[in-house]
């Protein structure tokens, strides 16, 4: 994982992007192009913060089983591409 932390991330060809800003007022979760793993992996966590700050969940663990639950449920699964068939 150290040689991809601070690789662009890019899914189907395209920039994952994910970001978080503070005005000093109240936060804003934004998305730029070129995001590294690392940045996204940090912005998660501001996320998980100000949810247990403001009290929607009580601690990371809440969110960490949720990721899980969904993450393992084959509903959610990854979208497989489809070949389209030619006649």
């Amino acid at each position: 994982m150290d040689e991809n932390i601070n690789e662009k991330v890019s899914i189907n060809e395209k920039l994952l992007q994910y970001g978080v800003l503070s005005d000093g007022k109240g936060y804003q979760v934004y998305l730029y192009p070129g995001m590294t793993v690392a940045e996204l992996a940090f912005n998660m966590m501001v996320t998980i913060r100000l949810l247990e700050q403001d009290g929607y969940i009580k601690d990371k663990a809440e969110i960490d089983a949720l990721i899980e639950k969904y993450y393992n449920d084959p509903q959610y699964a990854p979208i497989k591409e489809v070949e389209d068939e030619q006649d």
